[in-house]
């Protein structure tokens, strides 16, 4: 008979933890080298996709609070991956 652990192993909640842990292991392996975290390049992909865009209706379209948000664009500014123009919403652009 098997015992608990086993179980726990097949049901549908382990599987998709170690799913999302060996993706978001694939996803940091290849960021690594530009110096990227996973939702850096989520912005990044969404400036580049969706254009330029005013700082609270990105962390709108993205979900992500605010304050978060505020530090990722931070460190994207420091690594000149965004532009950050003050023009009454904190308007961004990738590249400069």
């Amino acid at each position: 008979m098997p015992d608990k652990a086993d179980a726990d192993n097949r049901s549908v909640g382990a599987w998709t933890k170690r799913c999302y842990f060996a993706g978001r292991a694939l996803v940091d392996e290849c960021l690594g080298p530009f110096d990227l975290g996973s939702t850096q390049w989520y912005v990044l992909w969404h400036l580049v996709n969706n254009g330029p865009s005013v700082q609270r209706d990105l962390a709108r379209a993205l979900e992500l609070e605010r304050a978060t948000l505020s530090g990722i664009i931070a460190t994207l500014v420091r690594k000149d991956l965004v532009a950050q123009t003050a023009n009454g919403g904190d308007h961004l652009s990738h590249g400069r």
